[in-house]
């Protein structure tokens, strides 16, 4: 594996450009990948040492609980609940469910459906299908203090580890898709609003699906009726 070192005040003699004792003590920030992409790690060039190790290690450990599957130390909950009306406000709190599904009747209007959430601050995901397709997708959304560099990481991407990924259908970590630490970014603050257009008259129910990997978490959505824009045009004589 090509790596370059940066060795300020070294000769050029020796294999990294510097000569004698001077490289004994480099530190893992100026050991730079210069090799390609490998997507199977997710190492990119440029990174340091230490990124470079990380990677491998999530690699090895990933490889090594697919060829000898250890009990999960995360325990989630899959959970189907009953069916409402567009315009009713479903909740949950406390308890990992991963996913909560729920069909939603939209009936056979058209126009555009409005989904108003709330993960509050545990980070949860909304995930809505219609038509056969994800028509929503609002990543994780919750307190920055989970973000990547956030002081609640940790306790985010353990509930995580192990879990699919519902949209790459891959296991946590993921560098592909997530080259910060392999696990989803936090996308926004809990509460929001977001919307699709119906167009059809047929397929009248959607299905929403809430990601909740934490146990602490508290979460509520509306799915509204689909309604449409009325414009109104004054003639002035």
């Amino acid at each position: 594996m090509p790596f370059n070192t940066n060795c300020p005040g070294c000769g050029s003699l020796g294999p990294c450009g510097c000569s004698g004792d001077q490289c004994n003590f480099v530190s893992s920030d100026n050991v730079k990948y210069i090799g390609p992409n490998l997507s199977g790690t997710g190492i990119q060039g440029c990174d340091d040492l230490t990124t470079v190790l990380q990677k491998i290690d999530y690699a090895i450990a990933l490889i090594e609980a697919q060829i000898s599957p250890t009990p999960s130390t995360t325990t989630t909950t899959t959970t189907t609940t009953a069916v409402i009306n567009c315009g009713t406000t479903s909740s949950l709190s406390g308890g990992a469910s991963y996913p909560t599904t729920q069909s939603v009747v939209l009936s056979s209007a058209t126009g555009t459906v409005v989904l108003n959430y709330n993960a509050q601050s545990v980070p949860d995901r909304f995930i809505v299908d219609w038509n056969s397709s994800v028509v929503i997708d609002t990543g994780y959304r919750g307190s920055a203090a989970y973000d990547f560099g956030g002081g609640s990481r940790s306790s985010f991407t353990n509930s995580l580890t192990g879990l699919i990924d519902p949209i790459t259908l891959t296991p946590y970590p993921n560098f592909s898709t997530y080259p910060d630490d392999g696990y989803p970014r936090i996308v926004g603050i809990g509460l929001g609003t977001t919307s699709f257009v119906k167009n059809l008259a047929t397929n009248a129910f959607a299905i929403i699906k809430v990601y909740a990997p934490m146990s602490s978490t508290v979460w509520s959505y509306t799915l509204n009726c689909p309604t449409t824009t009325t414009t109104t045009t004054t003639l002035l004589v």
